[in-house]
């Protein structure tokens, strides 16, 4: 396994060293290599400009920095890219590194005076400063690249000269001591925050004390060496100059642990040159004990890196393992195991004297004590394992068993430590490695052998090989099994304890930890003999394979299992005979799911059964997984098809292409499966349900049979609602495949379950119902359904109907499966005249057994009790006279041809009334499925003469209760069944037609609180589309009579008269008028979808007609149906909407005219057509989107050159001009700007367009409704802030009149909007524009009115913060203080503005208030101010008229009261009786 690994880093170094030659000749380099690193070229410039220190300051730095960092993260999931660019981003780096930093302070330490020094420019700070950043951020650069591409490719790349050895571990000495003075800093300043926060004092004394004594004992303790001494002094200038910021990662004087990081992985690699440490420093003082100086003191510094908390301890562990490995290192490496001993020892003993001595003072110290042991034994265990792995096995022979036991003592103190996850990994590591040193070297001789036939032998010399392979194994079975039996005498007992350690980690919680134990299980067995490693595969298949995969497994118990046994196939170890047992284990692993409550587990285990799958393909050979193959293939395309989850169906379908491609000509139609659902293909989970299906259907004989078992067994009933959805889909298109298997032999196992108690389960049944019967009405297979089954189908709407315990989401979801069986059944055509009182106990003892017959008999009885119930409620408010008309009209029709109780249970009266039921359900999907199954019911069974009553009585219940029922859920139900009458089969009179269009109108524009709901002017417009399209055809059908060469003026004024186009413009009209509707509710701009529906329900009625017309050439013409004038309406409107702030709004109108403008042959009667198209051109750019407002408004503000489209247009952009969005109000600006600046080469023109443009703006503020009042006060600023607008008023301009009209409009507004303080606060802005911009302009009159509309605002009482910014304004005024008629009136102005504190009480500025405006002469405003309305009395109780009164009042005092609140509730209740309504479906149906 050691060689392995070995090869695959050899392997991964090749193409570095390739990239590195090739880099020389860039031309080489464009023909011969592949890179798919989109970013090499800005990668390489950026870190050329960070080496070579160009930038001109620390920002510049720091983003390039992030930029890189950026870049080489993103190819976390895919790092060999990087390989070919590996050695351009590391070697400048290093290279940077060592001449900037490394050398330069070693030459610094060394020798300051020598003569290499002499010509050195002394920077300055700023220069200083990004080197050192610079420096720093390449050690960060090259930490990330590590952490990406892994260090062990990254170290291979670092500079390896002897000479490098001591210059590199010196700096690593100076950065780590550093390192460590930083986290003390940090530490103390911790500490001195939670003392302040408990009100410590002198802490600062108590700080230096302990400064000065740590002080003390590092001199004593330290030696005499010139390194240290220099160490000492680097740590004192630190600590003084940078004692402040140490938590700032872009300090460059602060040393980052990724720094330590890095250089300790460079010494790790240096350490290992095949020197000894005594040749390396020949201007030594000719001690010999050089060699002893490096290693202890690597070793000692690697002793304290091993209890660091950050990745440094990983570096050093790296970098002491390699060291101790070395030839000349036994001594020190035996030593090193000894210390690990006793350290583990002591921290063990430790913990047991804290815990037997506990001290509640010593808590702190104590949690920070054992939180250092357990990082220290983390670093041990960590360095250990290392060097077990990494040296010889005979170096740690005979094993210290001593080491081995206090290992096993420890792991209960990490255990009880809470730091199980990091600890138990390595300390699996650890295991394993001791137990690979204890075992014999020597691979199991037992293990399978794949024979892998040479491509260049004939089959003579195959079968002789074969034969010679047979003799061969029968002459050494003897041999074997007495070299097993040795082998065995040779295995410690310490194995079984670790065996046993090793398989209890299987069960972990943790993945990692059973991935580590997987492949320890794997590494162990592979060196056991056979009995042994045959017993521990049986206790992985015994013990982790329990229970039952759907209901209680144990999911990290079966994951780790996986994971063992398909680490033990890789390596041979699991035998041919254990395959019996193994594959349906395997099998049963692949649909692995236990659900938990709104979610489930098991797509961990079901991926890792994919891995075993993989690793049987690639292990055993043909004859052996012949008896297996296509089970495990068959299953493996189900889950690449079927899986929830993303990565499981990519593993299962790379282990099935696997399978493929080691056994070819084993895997039917294999090669054929991988091409097509390959591992891109099953990423889209529609694409698998629906197209992927399809394709594999067609292998009726192989792959069919599984795949449908799958669907209508396992997936159909899944928790997840959308795979349920998708397996139907799947179930559809495999009917359409083969439909008579499907209903023969899978149909009646899914309407039985219809009847299970899981509502998933009831659910999924029901879909796969419905999307059978469509298969069979889609493909004429109609005659395969039994008069049994239908029968049975039947019974599940009768029985599922009788079930009243459906409550919250699983109540819809029934309600809606039921529906959508009841649409197939319709749209099948079954009979429904049987009374299936009849059948019920012929089909129930088919579909039900007797605990289904308690349960009904159950429900029957709590139905009764609710009923009974319901009937002594005597609550006013939540029994409407007319709601519950609507839950009983259909019951009454229904019953009322005859009063035999057998009606009832005929199917379609069951049929009806549950449609009925569900058409009244609060849930709007359920909504919407009622009214599907009842557009195709009336269309097939009610549209006939025989219940022509009954559809009478249904339209006149559905008529009233829209117009008066305030149960808003009947509305809603009632507004979608009036579009699906049957209005061409039912033929209905004109007069019930015309009645039904005027109740959808009126409850589109309702204006009563009580009946006003968005939900139910959605429906009724959804219905009068469906009412229009058929208007419309009956108007083709009287056009196409019409000879238009005879009285064509005569004709034309005919059909406008006729009924059919007076209906059709009044549903015109209607759609046109509910383009207006802005209604807002807590949802928001909830009338954006009566909006949206209108404009696409308005323009396929264009459509219908046009395509009509073009049909039809003898028929009236386009604009003889819709006129120029209804056409510029329609597309005036969709310019306004496409101005308004709504995104989606703006891409729907926008497309809508893009379409009406270059339809095919295109429509004459659009006013300004020809210049509309060149702006909205017919193909725009592919990266053109209507949602984007930096590309979308200055197309549509190039259209306020067209004076009809002007006034709406610049209506809607009002709504983006004045929104609160940033991006929306600077854009809109721009686009206006861009806009006037396209007329700068016509001056005229553009005046001209000023000037009709400055109109709209007064026709707007003359018409500006109350919920644009706030936008257009905003838009009106905005637009004045660009300036284009000033030289009306400067120049008096004819023209200056429209903006005196526009500020006496919005003086006039505020002042009849006084209570409304957005309004009033959005409006200084505007006044204060009006009153500075033209205050030295001779335009009295906007001069009188902006002062007035400040004053005015300045005269609220009400709100401080309007008064103080209004008198800001105010105090910004030159001429407010200058009056030359009299000289005593400014300065009086001037003190009563500035010196009176505005926002404070109205008792205050009152008097000042009205002395100033007197001043002023705005008797108007005096007025307004005495007449402010004061605050209403508290009323005053009633006169007691007598004696008894005065007595019950004082006997009975909450009496009064308490009726006077019965009263309001009654008469809130009544009025809002929605809001009472519960939002439980069911508890609906009940009330």
């Amino acid at each position: 396994m050691e060689n392995h690994e070995d090869n695959s880093l050899n392997t991964s170094e090749r193409p570095i060293e390739s990239g590195v030659a090739n880099l020389e000749d860039p031309q080489q380099q464009q023909t011969c290599q592949k890179t798919f690193v989109q970013e090499a070229p800005e990668l390489m410039m950026l870190i050329d400009k960070l080496v070579q220190l160009k930038h001109s300051n620390k920002d510049e730095l720091i983003t390039n920095t992030t930029r890189i960092i950026y870049i080489i993260d993103q190819y976390l999931e895919q790092p060999t890219l990087l390989d070919i660019h590996l050695n351009d981003i590391i070697q400048p780096l290093i290279n940077f590194i060592k001449s900037n930093y490394i050398n330069n302070n070693n030459k610094n330490n060394n020798n300051n005076s020598d003569n290499c020094n002499t010509n050195t420019i002394v920077d300055d700070n700023t220069t200083t400063a990004i080197k050192k950043l610079s420096i720093k951020n390449s050690f960060r650069i090259i930490y990330v690249v590590s952490k990406v591409r892994g260090y062990k490719t990254i170290v291979k790349l670092f500079q390896h000269e002897a000479i490098d050895l001591l210059p590199v571990l010196d700096q690593l000495e100076i950065s780590y001591h550093q390192w460590v003075n930083i986290n003390k800093q940090r530490d103390r300043l911790n500490e001195i925050s939670v003392s302040y926060s408990s009100g410590i004092t002198l802490i600062k004394k108590s700080i230096k004390e302990e400064e000065n004594n740590n002080n003390n004992n590092t001199e004593e303790k330290e030696d005499n060496n010139d390194s240290n001494n220099n160490i000492e002094n680097e740590e004192e200038n630190y600590n003084i100059n940078n004692s402040h910021n140490i938590d700032d990662e872009y300090n460059e004087n602060i040393i980052s642990w990724e720094e330590v990081y890095v250089l300790a992985l460079w010494v790790s690699l240096l350490v290992i040159i095949p020197f000894k440490f005594s040749s390396l420093d020949s201007a030594s003082s000719g001690e010999g004990d050089q060699l002893k100086s490096i290693s202890s003191r690597i070793l000692k510094l690697g002793k304290l890196a091993l209890s660091d908390v950050s990745k440094i301890r990983d570096s050093f562990s790296e970098l002491l393992s390699k060291l101790l490995n070395r030839p000349d290192m036994k001594y020190e490496q035996k030593q090193f195991i000894k210390w690990s001993t006793d350290t583990i020892q002591l921290i063990s003993n430790n913990n047991q004297n804290n815990n037997n001595n506990s001290n509640s003072n010593n808590n702190n110290n104590n949690n920070n004590n054992q939180n250092n042991n357990i990082l220290l034994i983390i670093g041990i265990y960590s360095t250990l394992a290392s060097m077990f792995k990494k040296g010889s096995r005979l170096d740690f022979l005979p094993m210290d068993m001593n080491l081995y036991e206090k290992i096993m003592d420890a792991n209960k103190y990490l255990l009880a430590s809470g730091s199980e996850r990091i600890t138990k990994k390595i300390f699996l590591k650890l295991l394993q490695r001791i137990a690979i040193i204890m075992l014999p070297p020597v691979s199991a001789s037992w293990r399978y052998q794949k024979l892998i036939k040479p491509l260049l032998l004939k089959g003579e010399l195959i079968k002789q090989i074969n034969n010679n392979n047979n003799k061969l194994k029968n002459n050494n079975n003897q041999e074997d099994e007495e070299d097993d039996d040795e082998e065995e005498g040779e295995i410690p007992e310490e194995i079984d304890e670790i065996l046993e350690e090793i398989l209890k980690s299987l069960r972990d919680k943790d993945t990692i930890i059973r991935w580590t134990s997987a492949k320890a299980i794997g590494r162990i067995v592979n060196l056991l003999p056979k009995d042994m490693g045959d017993q521990v595969i049986g206790l992985v298949i015994d013990q982790m394979f329990e229970k039952n995969e759907f209901i209680d497994a144990d999911p990290s118990a079966w994951h780790g299992g996986c994971l063992a046994l398909a680490e033990l196939a890789r390596r041979g170890l699991l035998l041919p005979e254990r395959l019996d047992t193994v594959v349906p284990l395997l099998i049963r692993a692949l649909f692995f799911d236990i659900i938990k409550g709104t979610y489930s587990i098991g797509s961990h285990v079901r991926d890792s059964a994919c891995y075993l799958c993989w690793a049987l393909a690639r292990t055993y050979h043909n004859s052996i997984l012949s008896p297996y193959l296509m089970t495990i293939c068959r299953n493996l395309v189900v889950v690449s098809l079927y899986d929830r989850e993303i990565n499981c169906r990519k593993s299962a379908s790379a282990a099935f292409q696997e399978m493929v491609g080691r056994h070819q000509g084993l895997v039917p139609n294999g090669i054929e499966i991988v091409t097509t659902a390959d591992f891109f293909t099953v990423g889209n989970k529609n694409n698998s349900f629906t197209t992927l299906t399809t394709f594999i259907g067609k292998f009726q004989t192989d792959y069919y049979p599984t795949v449908i078992k799958h669907l209508t067994t396992i997936k159909i009933y899944n928790w997840d609602l959308e795979i349920r959805q998708l397996a139907s889909k799947s179930i559809h298109l495999l009917t359409n495949i083969n439909p008579k298997d499907i209903v023969d032999n899978y149909l009646p196992l899914i309407i039985s379950n219809t009847q299970s108690d899981l509502v998933h389960v009831k659910h999924g049944a029901s879909l796969a119902i419905s999307q059978i019967l469509i298969s069979l009405f889609e493909n004429n297979n109609i005659n395969l359904l039994s008069d049994n089954l239908k029968m049975m189908i039947l019974m599940t709407i009768k029985n599922t109907k009788n079930e009243k315990l459906f409550k919250g989401k699983g109540g819809v979801l029934v309600r809606i499966g039921m529906c959508k069986i009841i649409y197939s059944i319709c749209l099948v055509g079954f009979s429904l005249d049987k009374n299936l009182s009849q059948i019920k106990k012929s089909t129930e003892s088919n579909s039900s057994s007797s605990g289904n017959e308690d349960r009904a008999t159950a429900l029957k009885l709590k139905i009764a009790m609710l009923k009974a119930k319901t009937s002594q409620m005597t609550k006013p408010t939540i029994t409407p006279p007319l709601s519950k008309s609507s839950s009983t009209t259909v019951a009454t029709t229904t019953n009322s041809n005859n009063n035999n109780s057998n009606e009832n249970e005929l199917a379609f009266n069951i049929i009806l009334g549950y449609l009925s039921e569900n058409l009244n359900h609060p849930n709007e999907e359920v909504q919407k499925e009622a009214s599907k199954a009842f557009e195709l019911l009336f269309s097939k069974y009610i549209s006939s003469n025989e219940k022509r009553s009954l559809l009478l009585e249904l339209i006149d219940s559905h008529c009233k209760i829209l117009k008066s029922d305030i149960n808003r859920s009947a509305r809603r139900g009632s507004s979608l069944l009036l579009g699906s009458l049957p209005f061409n089969s039912a033929k209905l009179s004109k007069e019930l037609l015309t009645r039904v269009i005027n109740e959808l109108i009126a409850s589109i524009f309702q204006e009563d609180p009580k009946f006003k709901d968005i939900e139910t002017r959605v429906n009724s417009i959804s219905s009068l589309y469906k009412i229009g399209v058929y208007i419309l055809n009956l108007i083709f059908k009287e056009i196409s009579t019409f000879n238009i060469e005879e009285n064509e003026e005569e004709k034309r004024k005919e059909f406008l008269k006729s009924y059919n186009y007076v209906e059709f413009i009044k549903i015109w009209n209607c759609l046109g008028s509910a383009t207006n509707d802005y209604s807002i509710d807590k949802r928001g701009d909830i009338g954006s979808w009566v909006r949206e529906l209108s404009c696409k329900v308005l323009f396929d009625f264009i459509k219908l007609i046009y395509q009509n017309n073009n049909n039809n050439n003898n028929n009236l013409s386009f604009e003889t149906i819709i006129n120029e004038k209804m056409i510029t309406e329609f597309i005036s409107k969709l310019f306004q909407l496409s101005g308004e702030k709504l995104d989606k709004i703006r891409d729907v109108a926008c497309n809508i005219i893009h379409q009406l403008l270059w339809i095919e042959p295109s429509i004459n009667n659009i006013a300004h057509k020809e210049q509309l198209k060149k702006i909205i051109v017919k193909e725009p750019d592919i990266h053109f989107n209507w949602f984007r407002t930096e590309e979308s408004l200055p197309l549509i503000c190039r259209v306020l050159q067209f004076d009809c489209y002007l006034y709406p247009l610049l209506f809607g952009l009002f709504s983006s001009l004045g929104g609160t969005s940033k991006y929306l109000i600077n854009d809109s600006i721009e686009s206006i700007k861009q806009y006037f600046s396209s007329f700068n080469d016509r001056p005229d023109e553009k005046l001209e367009k000023i000037i009709s443009f400055s109109r709209a703006i007064l026709e707007i503020s003359f018409n500006t409704p109350q919920r644009m009042i706030q936008p257009t006060f905003r838009s009106i600023y905005n637009l004045l802030s660009t300036h284009i607008f000033d030289f009306f008023i400067i120049n008096n301009t004819n023209e200056k009149y429209i903006f005196e009209k526009i500020l006496f409009n919005c003086y006039q507004i505020i002042k009849s909007n006084q209570d409304d303080i957005y309004l009033l606060l959005n409006s200084i802005e505007l006044f204060s524009y009006f009153f500075i911009q033209f205050e030295k302009n001779e335009n009295e009159y906007i001069k009188c009115y902006s002062v007035k509309a400040l004053l005015l605002l300045l005269s609220n009482l009400k709100y401080p913060k309007v008064r103080k910014l209004a008198s800001d304004q105010l105090k910004k005024s030159i001429k407010l203080f200058m009056n030359n008629n009299d000289e005593t009136s400014p300065s009086l102005i001037k003190s009563l503005v500035f010196n009176t504190k505005w926002d404070d009480s109205v008792q205050v500025i009152l008097e000042p208030l009205k002395s100033l405006l007197l001043l002023l002469n705005q008797d108007e405003l005096l007025e307004l101010l005495s007449e402010n309305p004061t605050k209403k009395p508290i009323p005053l109780a009633p006169p007691i008229k007598s004696i008894e009164e005065f007595k019950d009042k004082i006997q009975n005092p909450h009496k009064q009261q308490s009726n006077e609140l019965i009263n309001d509730n009654h008469n809130n209740n009544n009025n809002n009786f929605d809001d009472n309504l519960p939002e439980d479906s069911q508890d609906l149906m009940e009330i």
